[in-house]
């Protein structure tokens, strides 16, 4: 009977507390959102209430343990017991993604509030009366009821943890400040962590950040346009943030120029000059706190640009296949909405249990210094229930989930168990404001044939929503412009930073028609080139061949072994080291050989 269980009566009793102060003694119907942590407090409760003085900050403690028959090690009625070993019980922010129910919202709150009981009696101590203001335990618990009464109503967890911080402010003049952040960004509601919709499970965004004043340390911070077409300009951002609790002087940021960029005159801000290929800005002294933003624009190379290699705009079905594996909201060709031109795939995330799969069975011969797939979608489904995720096969049977190798606009949530009956699903969930241009790395792919991309969407039936469309899949060997920016000061402070994502990335062209080749034909492109070529040719014999690159008089200048199919065939080759000037490609084995020539510019 749970009312022989000490814990269970706590927890039951701490209802009451949560809800008579938030939003004061007569508002008590303030925790009713979904992402409130009414839960939560009542499991704390049940925890402080039964710690008893030789516990230790090692001690798994279960609620509930007593009516599940279990030593109070146990989990209990929870998930997981509590402790402080995430090898043990570990929640982070975005566990709560995948299951909206209350009593788990709650134990995720909960195990960040435990975390922070036991940082505090680290700290100062523990004394069982809790008449010891000054005791670790007495004031942890001081600051989570205080921080009870300042929150709002419909509170989520970044509510919370901001409370318990003013309430730090307020009753300890913040001196508890940076232990509070750093306890809380351990399990993921850092700095950066975003609560969004509280009356929402599904749209949070974790962070695992430190609150920046907390680390003493100078900050940079680099942002670049992030996708350009070959002659674009270029614009980059630098913020500088001196979160240390001294003044920082002679403050210097410098940037490299990348190759295939010039600077644009008078782009600079804040005093910017360039030598050779280098900008640097004095920045002086900066008091602490101060932050300071930095700019400069650069012309990109028009010969420089991600080189397609396969490219489906989704508005025939020759490459493509369709599974049903439960339900019959199935994937569809449709004119709704498209990247371009006119269709585009797409499924309904209706209210009914479904499964189903779309493939694209284009096969591809993973070639480049940078290969990737790129695919373009827009989404909107019921957050951390209904989704999508992205797999890849080589033999057409065991397929690999993208997910290590997102470059770009990756997963952004978690998955309910039930949607897929498989365990922390990372997933498309949620909703975009516009289309989305993923990129998955394939390098790890380079010399091998990928068979078949597959994309997988699955849904409940709870709540409806529009749906995942996909559109513009393509193989591409990759262009970006990236390079690392550093700040210095005369203190000896050094750091470094490069744009996110890759940078820059380049827009793809395909300058030869590949289609259009016969069999036993070449061509290359682009031509001129710069820093990597690309051969297509459609081949009579398979296998093994010799690739030379040549003068025009016959010097052999650079080789290598390839190996083709027999039919469409397309190679990345790096002209990097070779000097400007006009050459020879000759492709060759013992029965045909392929020449063309080919033009090498700065």
């Amino acid at each position: 009977d749970g009312s022989l269980d000490n814990g269970i009566m706590a927890h039951e009793f701490g209802h009451g507390v949560s809800t008579r102060l938030t939003g004061g003694p007569a508002n008590s119907g303030c925790l009713g959102n979904a992402e409130q942590m009414g839960e939560g407090w009542s499991d704390f409760l049940a925890l402080v209430t039964t710690v008893k003085s030789w516990d230790d900050k090692t001690k798994v403690r279960g609620v509930g343990t007593y009516v599940t028959k279990e030593d109070s090690l146990g989990k209990g009625i929870r998930t997981y017991p509590y402790s402080l070993d995430m090898g043990i019980n570990p929640h982070t922010y975005s566990s709560i993604i995948s299951n909206s129910e209350v009593h788990f919202v709650g134990e995720v709150w909960t195990t960040m509030l435990w975390d922070l009981y036991w940082a505090f009696v680290d700290k100062y101590g523990f004394d069982a009366s809790y008449t010891n203001t000054n005791s670790g335990n007495y004031k942890v618990v001081k600051l989570v009821m205080d921080a009870l009464k300042i929150q709002p109503c419909s509170p989520g967890f970044v509510d919370g943890r901001n409370s318990i911080i003013a309430a730090d402010q307020l009753n300890y003049k913040g001196e508890n400040e940076c232990l509070i952040w750093q306890t809380f960004a351990r399990r993921g509601l850092g700095f950066y962590a975003d609560q969004k919709n509280t009356d929402v499970v599904g749209d949070e965004i974790e962070d695992f950040s430190n609150r920046p004043i907390c680390l003493n340390k100078i900050f940079i911070k680099k942002e670049a346009t992030p996708f350009i077409n070959a002659g674009d300009e270029i614009t980059y951002k630098i913020t500088i943030s001196n979160y240390k609790s001294t003044a920082s002087n002679n403050v210097v940021v410098t940037d490299n120029i990348v190759n295939g960029t010039t600077y644009v005159n008078g782009s600079a801000t804040n005093g910017g000059t360039v030598t050779g290929n280098v900008i640097s800005f004095d920045l002086g002294t900066m008091a602490s706190e101060q932050v300071k933003v930095v700019s400069y624009k650069v012309k990109s190379s028009t010969s420089i640009y991600s080189l397609r290699q396969v490219y489906d705009d989704c508005e025939q079905l020759d490459n493509w296949d369709i599974q049903t594996i439960t339900g019959s909201n199935g994937w569809n060709q449709l004119d709704v909405l498209s990247h371009s031109p006119t269709l585009a795939f797409a499924i309904e995330d209706a209210a009914s249990e479904n499964r189903q799969d779309l493939f694209f069975l284009k096969p591809y011969a993973v070639t480049g210094a940078k290969p990737v797939l790129r695919f373009y979608h827009i989404y909107d489904t019921q957050p951390g229930v209904d989704g999508g995720y992205v797999e890849i096969t080589e033999d057409g049977t065991k397929w690999t989930n993208v997910k290590p190798f997102f470059i770009r606009h990756g997963y952004p949530s978690k998955l309910a168990y039930g949607t897929f009956v498989l365990p922390n699903v990372d997933a498309f969930s949620g909703k975009t404001d516009d289309w989305v241009d993923t990129y998955v790395d394939l390098s790890s792919y380079i010399g091998k044939t990928i068979k078949g991309v597959r994309f997988r969407f699955g849904s409940d039936a709870t709540v409806s929503a529009v749906g995942w469309f996909i559109d513009d899949v393509e193989y591409m060997d990759m262009k970006n412009y990236n390079s690392e920016a550093c700040v210095t000061t005369s203190d000896g402070d050094m750091e470094c930073a490069s744009a996110p994502e890759q940078g820059t990335i380049i827009e793809s062209q395909a300058s030869v028609a590949t289609k259009d080749l016969q069999k036993g034909e070449m061509a290359t492109y682009p031509n001129p080139a710069s820093s990597t070529i690309k051969v297509v040719l459609k081949s009579g014999t398979g296998g093994e061949h010799k690739l030379q690159i040549l003068t025009l008089d016959g010097k052999l200048i650079q080789t290598e072994t390839i190996n083709l199919l027999n039919g469409e065939n397309s190679q990345s080759v790096d002209v990097n080291s070779i000097p400007t000037g006009c050459y020879i490609i000759k492709i060759q084995n013992d029965k045909v050989y392929y020449v063309n020539k080919i033009i090498i510019s700065n």
